[in-house]
């Protein structure tokens, strides 16, 4: 009779490590591919773009609206949200090592408000005044401005910050007014001879020939990213900037009703100056 072979323990030690590990990536795997991405975002115009995918419901995603940006970015810290909308400056002061631009969702945009019809371009500002909310000040938007003015050529512009751009106006023949797209409501509503005529990041594209610099950004927690959830969850918010772009009118309402804009009117003022873009990976990096 043949003696039974004695199992060294070191083996069965070996075996029950690997069987612990198996499962333990079997448990992550259905974690990570079975668990809807958690997308958080503010309301205003650069969410436009993702207003069916907050209106329509998938078991690969939960879009979640929040009042302030920095709420998005706890969550995201604390990892109550996978992914989310931010502003670049906040998305590329993430950690490289923990998160990941994923792409440009909106890019760097002013409105130029007139009550003169000839204020179609860059070169149509110059000898004027022009006058911006005093919140502009030292922002991304003014850097935008002042490197389209002086590529553009133009000459005696006066720029002036004013609490209130309406008063201003009054002080200044021919002056014109620039406005983020937020503020293009409200400010039509106070200079009512006034129109939206064009907007900078047009402009940027005429002069550059180049997308402008990135607004608004996806960015992504690396540990989701690969995942099949997150491929899905990329797939339809995508197709959310394209069909908001195709179908503006129809877009209007949702955007309404998940609390992107406050009115229909508002949002029927901006449907015209809209800037839609989504670039991804090198692409991302370098707006």
């Amino acid at each position: 009779m043949t003696k039974p072979r004695r199992v060294h323990p070191l083996a069965i030690v070996i075996a029950f490590l690997l069987l612990i590990v198996m499962f333990g990536g079997m448990v992550f795997a259905a974690l990570h591919h079975g668990t809807p991405v958690r997308f958080g975002l503010t309301p205003g115009a650069h969410a436009f773009g993702a207003s069916r995918l907050l209106q329509y419901s998938s078991p690969q995603y939960k879009a979640v609206m929040y009042d302030d940006e920095s709420i998005v970015l706890r969550a995201l810290d604390n990892k109550v949200l996978d992914a989310a909308l931010v502003c670049a400056d906040h998305a590329q002061s993430l950690d490289d090592s923990v998160y990941e631009i994923r792409g440009v969702f909106s890019v760097l945009d002013l409105i130029v408000l007139s009550s003169e019809s000839t204020v179609m371009d860059m070169q149509s500002l110059s000898g004027r005044a022009l006058i911006l909310p005093e919140s502009l000040q030292n922002t991304p938007e003014e850097w935008m401005l002042r490197q389209l003015l002086i590529d553009a050529d133009t000459a005696g512009i006066e720029m002036i910050y004013a609490r209130n751009p309406a008063s201003a106006v009054a002080q200044h023949a021919g002056a014109v007014v620039l406005v983020k797209a937020d503020d293009l409501s409200q400010a039509l509503k106070l200079l009512p001879t006034f129109s939206a005529r064009f907007r900078l990041s047009s402009a940027w594209r005429d002069i550059y020939f180049t997308v402008p610099p990135a607004d608004y950004c996806i960015v992504a927690r690396r540990e989701i990213i690969g995942t099949s959830t997150f491929a899905s969850f990329e797939k339809h918010l995508r197709d959310s900037m394209l069909y908001a772009d195709r179908k503006r009118k129809k877009t209007i309402a949702m955007a309404v009703a998940s609390g992107i804009f406050d009115t229909e009117a508002q949002a029927d003022q901006l449907i015209d100056f809209m800037s839609f873009t989504y670039h991804e990976g090198e692409d991302a990096e370098k707006s």
